[in-house]
């Protein structure tokens, strides 16, 4: 029966191995470039002070092919769930498991022998693209001090949504039976799922760490208003390598949020200025929220402001720091294996009632 199912996947899979050996040559030709650019030029720019020119000179000259790999490693467990998981729904449609059904093949046996042959082919796809965009980026890393932010990219998670999105096209097709609407099924549950499990269940698959941090003329690089909750002053984040950002916010030594009340008392210069109006011209504080919703960079009265602000709050950053790399990258690709195994006892579970 495995015999039968890779037959059925064997064009595909030879397809997908001459991309893979087109895509791999070319990653190496340019990946090897990076490294000898970073060696030759960012290692010694020390010498010459012009480091950040380097930086910025090898992050922009390959920037375009790093662009297409993340797109590339983020679409391919797309396309295993829609043209390897999704077309088992092509058996249903032709009446040609019923023909297998005779030979004393057990539905069970049937469908895990192609949920296999298939898995195999997702893991070692995801498995080589993995590997070429975490060695290709090793250098661009080095220079970033931003990995975390790509840990769903690199090293296990790929595998673990390659396997997810071949197992969800496997249910997908068996529950519609129809070919096209798998497909399509497919493509929106995949994508659906896939940012709704990242923006509401990754970021607490480990209690982010907190760090406080004195507010200075450095720290507050702006004033502005980007929701309802009215303009504030806007900090950048201290510098934590390689760290996962979630947010900053400036509180006081009880942990409350400073408020619109205090900006307006010790920053009235800025207020006027970021709404350009006398108070005695303007609407009400609130009303003049909705009205200009954007960020001023080193507006009047932005230093009194900030040394106002600063006796009495501090900052506070809300991160994942780099030594949860691999952690993180673990339970992510152990929480999509789960999925994937009860996508996959779902599947047996509705063909041996077919």
């Amino acid at each position: 029966m495995f015999r039968v199912a890779w037959r059925q996947l064997r064009f595909g899979a030879y397809f997908t191995l001459l991309l893979l050996v087109v895509y791999v040559i070319i990653a190496l030709i340019t990946g090897l470039r990076v490294n000898h650019f970073y060696d030759t030029n960012v290692v010694t720019c020390q010498k010459y002070n012009n480091c950040s020119a380097a930086d910025q000179y090898l992050l922009n000259l390959f920037q375009p092919f790093q662009k297409f790999m993340i797109l590339v490693t983020l679409i391919a467990p797309c396309l295993i769930g829609l043209f390897w998981g999704a077309p088992i729904s092509a058996e249903f449609e032709k009446q040609t498991f019923k023909v297998v059904f005779t030979q004393s093949i057990t539905k069970k046996k049937w469908l895990i022998s192609k949920f296999i042959s298939g898995a195999v082919l997702a893991v070692v796809t995801s498995s080589v693209l993995s590997i070429i965009i975490t060695w290709w980026n090793v250098k661009i890393d080095f220079i970033n001090q931003n990995r975390f932010v790509f840990f769903d990219l690199r090293d296990l998670s790929p595998v673990g949504y390659a396997l997810f999105g071949f197992a969800l096209g496997v249910l997908i097709g068996i529950l519609f039976k129809r070919q096209l609407l798998a497909i399509v099924a497919t493509l929106f549950i995949f994508i659906v799922s896939r940012l709704l499990i990242f923006v509401f269940i990754v970021p607490h698959l480990i209690s982010p760490a907190s760090m406080n941090f004195q507010i200075t003329q450095n720290s507050a690089i702006g004033f502005g208003s980007f929701d309802s909750s009215g303009p504030g002053l806007v900090l950048g984040p201290p510098n934590i390598p390689n760290a996962w950002i979630y947010s900053t916010k400036i509180v006081n030594s009880k942990g409350d949020v400073i408020d619109q009340t205090y900006l307006e008392q010790h920053c009235k210069t800025l207020l006027d200025s970021f709404y350009k109006n006398s108070p005695s011209q303007s609407p009400s504080f609130h009303k003049r929220v909705a009205i200009k919703q954007e960020l001023m960079l080193g507006p009047p009265g932005m230093s009194q402001c900030v040394t106002e602000v600063s006796q009495n709050y501090h900052g506070q950053v809300i991160y994942q720091p780099a030594n949860r790399y691999w952690p993180f990258g673990f339970l992510n690709f152990a929480m999509f294996i789960f999925i994937s195994g009860v996508l996959l006892a779902v599947s047996i579970f509705k063909v041996q009632r077919i």
